[in-house]
């Protein structure tokens, strides 16, 4: 038995890591409330975490938060992580999946039904073309309630919650969490088989109200049970609302000692379009300009840059750039062209910014997942591997694992053509 044990806990290696890639089985608990594509299991960060010997005396960061399986991963190991998100509704979720102190009473009593007949004037245009007035009057009164219960304005109730390191206002988040939720439930939006893509609902489709208060009270009462299979540590966690490419972000630099993430995609997916439900509803709250915000996703679809290829992005990225523009298909070097180019360019004022917050000898693991171009493919693991080497980083490929099904066969045009080559979801090492 001894000897069994020992082995266990030996399996515990980078080399020994489990698949990044969600499962049916993962999406259980806090994981289920809502689907990401891009987001990785609790067991691969589990793994990681003891992979890498995170202590409780470290710091652990995720500058592409996402749905906050890092910061849950973090919590539970009781080590100090910090979540990074350009979308607000993701900083808001991460921080519920570790909102323990929530109270059942507390939060119905902030999601009651409302008579209210005027909405706040504060919600984004959006909103308006996709919730009825009672959606958004229901939401408004919420909004009140968030802000007496809290003490603060309404301005500020956004930030209070996510500044909340003691759980003091933990109710108040979940049932903003709820909300947003509830949202996609009652927008006026018909979801179809590419997870970013919407149609309008016809007559009589949706429920409106009824369907976003019924929702929202599920939702919180599914929120306040799973998250009480989760045991209380006394685990610091920290969200932070802003754009890591950014090189204004204000925090301390060498703050970290490791960091497991995994940006967006290279497979043009409109991140901000999928949450546009939850994103509207937040936007009476906080101000969310939706088109702003999706040109700052990376891997953004819109294009809203343009320049010169950098050689420091290294030898593959300029070949790829190069193949692409080059490319005989249909608007290759007019269109598709600037959208690989601002992805390479996001992805390397990250890893800058990155380097910028690590501290000396730090240690992090990515997830990236290849992709194609028409028949071209593109090794992101590769191509980041040299970025993170020209910024100072040692880096390689540590994991690679198939990837059954990713949004290129989602793709009505790809059904039909057998594709020679899969895609892979790698893992890749890097060290400052």
């Amino acid at each position: 038995m001894t000897k069994q044990l020992s082995i266990l806990q030996d399996d515990y290696t980078l080399n020994t890591l489990p698949s990044a890639k969600v499962k049916k089985e993962d999406k259980v608990g806090v994981h289920s409330w809502t689907n990401f594509y891009a987001s990785f299991s609790e067991s691969f960060v589990n793994h990681a975490i003891k992979a890498l010997g995170i202590n409780h005396d470290q710091t652990l960061l995720d500058p592409f938060v996402g749905s906050g399986t890092t910061v849950v991963s973090g919590y539970k190991a009781n080590v100090t992580t910090i979540g990074i998100d350009v979308d607000p509704f993701s900083c808001l979720l991460s921080k519920a999946k570790v909102s323990l102190n929530a109270n059942h009473k507390e939060v119905h009593k902030l999601l009651r039904a409302s008579k209210r007949t005027k909405s706040l004037k504060t919600f984004c245009s959006e909103a308006y073309n996709i919730f009825d007035n009672e959606c958004l009057c229901y939401a408004s009164t919420v909004f009140t309630r968030l802000s007496r219960a809290i003490g603060v304005k309404q301005s500020k109730v956004f930030h209070t919650l996510l500044n909340d390191t003691q759980g003091t206002f933990d109710s108040a988040t979940v049932a903003l969490v709820a909300l947003c939720i509830g949202a996609s439930e009652s927008a006026n939006l018909v979801r179809g088989s590419n997870p970013t893509w919407f149609r309008k609902a016809v007559e009589g489709e949706k429920d409106n109200f009824e369907a976003l208060y019924k929702a929202t009270i599920q939702a919180s009462k599914k929120i306040l049970e799973d998250l009480t299979q989760i045991t209380p540590r006394n685990s610091h966690v920290k969200l932070i609302n802003y754009d890591v490419k950014d090189n204004s972000l204000n925090i301390q630099e060498g703050i970290a000692d490791f960091i497991i993430t995994s940006p967006p995609y290279l497979t043009r997916i409109d991140y901000v379009v999928k949450h546009l439900p939850n994103l509207a509803i937040l936007s009476g709250l906080i101000p969310i300009n939706i088109d702003e915000l999706r040109k700052k996703m990376i891997g953004t679809p819109k294009i809203v840059q343009k320049g010169d290829f950098e050689v420091l992005w290294g030898k593959k990225c300029l070949d790829i750039l190069n193949k692409i523009r080059s490319h005989d298909s249909y608007a290759s070097e007019s269109y598709y062209i600037w959208t690989y180019y601002q992805y390479f360019s996001s992805l390397y004022e990250t890893f800058n910014n990155i380097y910028r917050l690590m501290k000396r000898n730090a240690k992090g693991l990515i997830v990236l997942q290849d992709s194609f171009y028409k028949d071209l493919h593109i090794p992101l693991s590769c191509i980041a591997v040299e970025m993170l080497e020209s910024i100072g980083f040692t880096a390689n490929v540590l994991k690679k694992s198939e990837v059954k099904i990713n949004m290129r066969q989602l793709n009505p045009s790809h059904q039909k053509q057998k594709l020679k080559k899969k895609a892979s979801e790698d893992v890749v090492y890097f060290e400052k």
